[in-house]
C-alpha cells in the first residue's frame, strides 16, 4: 500500500508542502478544483494547508463558515478577521447587503458590531447594529461623530434616554451642530422633569408646614387670610400631582386632609372671639364718633362764646341757651361710655354758667393782651450779660401770664396763645444755649475752685497761681446767683493767694538766675542729638514758666538773658529742622508718585485683560513703600492721606472682588475635585483631575484667608483620587502578575511536551494546544502577552522542524522501500512482469511518451544534478524539451510525478540498474 499512497493526487498526499503545493495549480474558477479547494479548507488535518485553500478560495462564505466550525482557535481568528474586514469593506471580497444582513443577524460578536456601528456606511446596517447592540455609550458615540449621517445620528439620539449622556453629548457638540439646539431643549425638559417631582412635593409639604403653623396662631384675620392664600396654592399645584406615583399622591393627600381639618376645629372658637371683638370694636367706635361729634359742637359754641366776649358785644343769649339745651339732651341719648357722658354733660353746664361771668372774661382777656403788649418789643438775649440781665424778667413775665390764664373760665382765643408761643419760643431758643453755658461754666467754676483749694493745701502754689489768675475771670461770667453760690470759697481762696503772692519773688529769683546759666551752657555746648537738645530747651523753658513772673526789673532783666539764650541754643535745631522739613518735601515727593502710580493701575481695572495677578503684586509693593517713607509736613497729611486712599481703595475693593471670584471658582474646583472620589471609573477620574488641576493653575489668588485653605482641601481631595488609582494600580499589577506566571508555567508546559514529541500524530494536538495558549495569552494580557506570543510563535517553529525531519525520515524510509524492491526486480528480471501486475496499479503504465532514460535526465535536471559526461548532449536536448512543455502546459512535472513515469516506462531490465543508482542519488541524498 505504500506505493499507493505514494501516487495519490497531490492535493490528498500525506505531505503537507506536497499538498500545499498541489493547492497552487487548483484554480477557484473550475468548479472541480473549487470543491477540491473548499473539501481541503474544511477537512484537511494541517491547519496551515487548510489556511492555504481559505486563502485560495478568497471567499465570504468560506471564511465565514470557518470563523464557526475550525477547530484551530488560531485559524478561526483569521477567519473572523477576514470576515470582519469583508463585511466593514476593508479587503477585495464584495459581498451583498443582504449577506451583510444575515451576518449580522446570527452574529454575536460585540466588537464586530460596535465596528459596523461606527463605521460602516449603510445607515440601515448601522442602524440595526445599534438597535441589537443597545448599548447608551454606543450610542452616544454615533451621536456626537460629526461624520455620520443626519438619520443615524437622529436614530442614536432618539436612543438616549438619561440626563448624564445628554450633559457629555452637549459638551463635546459645538454650537454650529444643528442638534445642539434641540439637545440643550431636551436636557432642560429631562431635568425639569426630573427635578419636578422633587420641587413639587418640596412645594407642597411647605404649604403642609405653613398650613400647620397656623395652628399655633391666635390672629383670626391673619390665619384666614393664610388659610385662603394657602388652600388656593394646594390647588393650583394638585393639577401637576400627576407627576408623582400613587403611594405619594395618597400620602400627600392625606397629610393635607387631616392638616386642614385640624386647622379648621383650632380656628372655630377664634373665629367667634373675632366676630365678638369686632362688635366690640364696632361699639367704641360709635362711641368715640359721638363723643368727637359733641365736643366739636361744644367747641364751636365756646368759641362763639369766646368771640362774643372778646369784641364786648351783646349776642342772642337766648338762641345759645337754647343750641346748649339740644346739646344736653342729645349727650344723654348718644351711645356714650358714661364718664364721657357725665363730662360732656358738665361741659355743657359751665358753658350755662360762662353766660353770667362775661365781664370776668373781657378782664381776662384784657390782661392777656397787655401782658403780650408789654414783651413783644422787648430784644432776645444774645450774649450771657444780657441773659443776665433780662432772663429773670422774662420768667416773671411768663409766670403771671399762666396765672392769668388759669383764672380765666374759659379758654384764650388762638392768636393770643399764638402769640405768647412765638415770644416764649423766640426767648427760649436763645436763651437756651446761654443757659447751658452758663450753668457749664458754673459747674467748671466750682470744679476748678475745689481744685485751686487743693492745690493750696497741698503746697503746690505755682499751679495755684496759674489757676488763679483763669479762676479770676470765670467768675466774673457768672450770673448774680451763681456768684453767691460761690462766694464763700472763692473769698477763703482769695485771702490765701493775697498772703502767697508775697513770698513768690523771693523764691523764685535764685532759681531763674541757676536757669538762665544753664541754658546758656547748652548754647555754648550744645548736645550731639539736635533732638534732645531741642527737648531739653523745651524742659528748660517750662521750669522757667512754672517760676511765674513778677513786675520787678530784676525779673525782667533774668528773662530778656534766658530768651537770648534760648534763641543761640536753639539755633543748632533750627538748621536740623530745616534738613528734616527737606526731607518731608522729599517724603511728599515721593508718595505723590506713588499716589500717581495707584491711580493708574487704577485706571487698568476696566481693563477686560487686567492681569489681577500684577495688579495686586504691584499694589501690595507700592503699599509696602508708602509705609516705608518718612513723614511729610502737617498741612500735606490730610490731602496726602485722602489722595492714597482715594486711589487704593478701589484697588482693594476690585481685587477682593476679583478674589471672591476666585474664591467661588476654586470652591467649585474643590468640590468637582471631592466629587470625582466618588467616581466609577478611577483612572478616567485621574484624568479628570489633572484637568481640573491646569484649571487651577489659570486661577488668580482667592485672599490670604481662604487660598491655603482651598488648596489644602483641592490637594487633600486629589491625593484620594490618587491614593485610589495607585491602590488599584498595585492591585491590577499583582493580578497581572498572577496571569503572567500562570501563562509563564502554562508554556513552560507547552515547550516540554514540545520537546517529547515522538509522532507525526502528536503534532496537531501540540499545535492546536500552542495556538490556544496564544489566543488565551492575547486575549487576557493584551499588550502584556507579546513575550508569550513570541516564545509560542517560536515554539511552533520549532514543532515544525520537528515533525518536518519525522515526515522527512518516513519518505526517506518509504524511497528506500521502494527502490529496494526496484533493484530486486532488476537483479530478479524475469519477476518484473509480476512486479508491474501485482504492484503496480494499472494506469501506471499509460503511455508516457518518455524513456526511463529520459525521464532520468529530467529528474537530474529538476533536481539540479550533474549526469554522466556521456549523457551531457542528450541531457541539453531534454531540458529544451522540459522547456518547451513549460512554456506550452504552464507547469512543470514535480519530482513525485516524474518518478511514478519512470516506474511506469515500461518493465525492468538489467540496464536499469545505472539508472536505478542515479535515481536512488536523487530522492535519498
Amino acid at each position: 500500500m505504500i506505493f499507493r499512497n505514494l501516487f495519490k493526487p497531490k492535493w490528498k498526499h500525506t505531505d503537507e508542502q506536497v499538498r500545499l503545493s498541489a493547492l497552487t495549480t487548483l484554480s477557484v474558477s473550475d468548479v472541480q478544483e473549487q470543491e477540491i479547494l473548499k473539501s481541503l479548507a474544511e477537512e484537511d488535518p494541517s491547519e496551515t494547508v487548510r489556511l492555504k485553500a481559505l486563502e485560495t478560495l478568497n471567499q465570504f462564505e468560506s471564511w465565514w463558515q470557518a470563523s464557526q466550525n475550525e477547530p484551530s482557535n488560531r485559524l478561526k481568528h483569521v477567519a473572523s478577521k477576514h470576515v470582519q474586514e469583508a463585511v466593514l469593506g476593508q479587503s477585495e471580497i464584495v459581498i451583498s447587503k443582504e449577506q451583510k444582513q444575515n451576518f449580522l443577524e446570527s452574529q454575536k460578536q460585540t466588537a464586530l458590531l460596535e465596528t459596523i456601528a461606527l463605521g460602516d456606511q449603510d445607515d440601515e446596517l448601522r442602524r440595526y447594529a445599534l438597535k441589537k447592540l443597545d448599548k447608551e455609550k454606543l450610542y452616544l458615540d454615533v451621536f456626537i461623530d460629526v461624520t455620520v449621517s443626519q438619520e443615524v445620528r437622529r436614530f442614536a439620539f432618539e436612543q438616549l434616554s438619561s440626563i448624564a449622556l445628554y450633559e457629555k453629548a452637549l459638551k463635546r457638540l459645538s454650537s454650529e451642530d444643528p442638534f445642539y439646539s434641540l439637545i440643550r431643549e431636551e436636557l432642560h425638559e429631562m431635568k425639569e422633569a426630573a427635578e419636578k417631582p422633587g420641587r413639587l412635593l418640596k412645594a407642597l409639604n411647605l404649604i403642609l408646614a405653613k398650613l400647620n403653623a397656623l395652628k399655633d396662631k391666635t390672629d383670626f384675620p391673619v390665619i384666614r387670610d393664610s388659610r385662603q392664600k394657602l388652600i388656593a396654592e394646594w390647588d393650583d399645584l394638585k393639577v401637576e400631582m400627576n407627576c408623582l406615583d400613587t403611594e405619594q399622591q395618597a400620602t400627600i393627600t392625606e397629610k393635607y386632609q387631616k392638616i386642614r381639618n385640624s386647622l379648621d376645629r383650632i380656628i372655630a372658637p377664634l373665629e367667634t372671639q373675632w366676630n365678638q371683638a369686632q362688635q366690640e370694636a364696632a361699639l367704641r367706635k360709635e362711641k368715640q364718633e359721638n363723643k368727637e361729634k359733641l365736643e366739636t359742637v361744644l367747641k364751636v359754641l365756646e368759641q362763639q362764646l369766646l368771640a362774643a366776649s372778646e369784641v364786648g358785644r351783646d349776642f342772642d343769649q337766648d338762641a345759645f341757651r337754647q343750641n346748649l339745651q339740644a346739646q344736653s339732651s342729645l349727650a344723654s341719648q348718644l351711645v356714650l361710655d358714661k364718664d364721657i357722658q357725665v363730662k360732656l354733660v358738665k361741659k355743657i353746664e359751665n358753658l350755662f354758667s360762662l353766660l353770667g361771668q362775661m365781664p370776668l372774661v373781657l378782664e381776662k382777656i384784657s390782661e392777656a393782651k397787655q401782658l403780650i403788649r408789654s414783651f413783644s418789643e422787648k430784644a432776645v438775649p444774645e450774649t450771657i450779660e444780657q441773659l443776665n440781665e433780662h432772663y429773670a424778667d422774662f420768667m416773671a413775665w411768663k409766670k403771671q401770664w399762666y396765672k392769668n390764664e388759669k383764672e380765666l373760665p374759659l379758654s384764650l382765643p388762638e392768636d393770643l396763645k399764638s402769640e405768647f408761643k412765638d415770644i416764649v419760643s423766640a426767648w427760649e431758643s436763645s436763651a437756651q444755649p446761654l443757659l447751658e453755658m452758663q450753668d457749664k461754666s458754673f459747674q467748671q467754676t466750682r470744679r476748678k475752685l475745689g481744685e485751686l483749694k487743693r492745690l493750696l493745701s497741698s503746697g503746690k502754689y505755682k499751679s495755684a497761681f496759674g489757676l488763679y489768675r483763669k479762676l479770676t475771670f470765670w467768675y466774673k461770667d457768672l450770673n448774680e446767683k451763681h456768684r453767691q453760690r460761690l462766694q464763700k470759697d472763692w473769698q477763703t481762696v482769695e485771702e490765701q493767694i493775697k498772703d502767697l503772692s508775697d513770698w513768690q519773688e523771693y523764691i523764685s529769683t535764685p532759681r531763674k538766675h541757676s536757669l538762665v546759666e544753664e541754658m546758656s551752657q547748652l548754647a555754648e555746648e550744645p548736645m550731639d542729638d539736635p533732638e534732645e537738645q531741642a527737648r531739653k530747651i523745651r524742659y528748660t523753658r517750662e521750669v522757667w514758666n512754672s517760676l511765674g513772673r513778677s513786675e520787678s526789673e530784676q525779673d525782667k532783666e533774668l528773662n530778656d538773658a534766658f530768651n537770648a539764650a534760648s534763641e543761640k541754643a536753639f539755633q543748632i535745631c533750627r538748621e536740623y529742622y530745616a534738613q528734616k522739613e527737606k526731607d518731608r518735601a522729599c517724603n511728599l515727593e515721593a508718595k505723590q508718585k506713588i499716589c500717581a502710580e495707584l491711580e493708574l493701575l487704577q485706571s487698568q481695572l476696566n481693563d477686560e485683560q487686567a492681569q489681577w495677578g500684577k495688579i495686586e503684586s504691584r499694589m501690595s509693593h507700592l503699599s509696602r513703600e508708602w509705609k516705608g517713607i518718612g513723614p511729610v509736613d502737617r498741612e500735606h497729611v490730610k490731602s496726602l492721606r485722602q489722595r492714597f486712599q482715594s486711589a487704593i481703595t478701589p484697588l482693594k475693593v476690585a481685587i477682593q472682588s476679583q478674589q471672591s471670584e476666585n474664591k467661588a471658582v476654586k470652591k467649585d474646583l474643590v468640590n468637582r475635585a471631592v466629587a470625582l472620589a466618588e467616581h466609577d471609573d478611577v483612572f478616567e477620574a485621574v484624568e479628570l483631575l489633572k484637568s481640573l488641576q491646569t484649571d487651577w493653575r489659570k486661577v488668580s489668588f482667592a485672599g490670604h484667608a481662604d487660598e491655603q485653605k482651598l488648596w489644602q482641601a483641592f490637594r487633600k481631595a486629589n491625593d484620594v483620587v490618587f491614593e485610589k488609582r495607585d491602590t488599584l494600580k498595585a492591585s491590577m499589577k499583582a493580578e497581572q502578575q498572577e496571569k503572567f506566571d500562570a501563562f509563564h508555567e502554562r508554556l513552560n508546559e507547552l515547550e516540554k511536551g514540545v520537546s517529547q514529541v515522538q509522532q507525526v500524530q502528536e503534532q496537531h494536538t501540540h499545535q492546536e494546544a500552542i495556538q490556544a495558549f496564544i489566543q488565551d495569552a492575547q486575549a487576557t494580557l493584551g499588550k502584556g502577552s507579546n513575550r508569550f506570543v513570541k516564545r509560542a510563535n517560536t515554539l511552533l517553529d520549532k514543532l515544525d522542524k520537528h515533525v518536518r525531519a519525522f515526515e522527512q525520515a518516513e519518505t526517506g524510509r518509504c524511497y528506500q522501500t521502494l527502490f529496494n524492491t526496484i533493484g530486486a526486480y532488476i537483479h530478479g528480471a524475469n519477476e518484473s512482469e509480476a512486479f508491474h501486475s501485482d504492484v503496480i496499479i494499472a494506469d501506471w503504465l499509460t503511455e508516457t511518451g518518455h524513456s526511463r532514460h529520459d525521464l532520468t535526465l529530467m529528474l537530474e535536471i529538476l533536481s539540479d544534478i550533474e549526469s554522466p559526461e556521456e549523457d551531457k548532449p542528450h541531457r541539453m536536448a531534454v531540458q529544451m524539451d522540459m522547456l518547451a512543455n513549460k512554456h506550452n502546459r504552464g507547469t512543470v512535472d514535480q519530482q513525485d510525478e516524474l518518478l511514478k513515469q519512470w516506474i511506469s516506462a515500461g518493465a525492468f531490465v538489467e540496464s536499469d540498474a545505472p539508472l536505478l543508482e542515479r535515481v536512488k542519488v536523487i530522492f535519498l541524498s
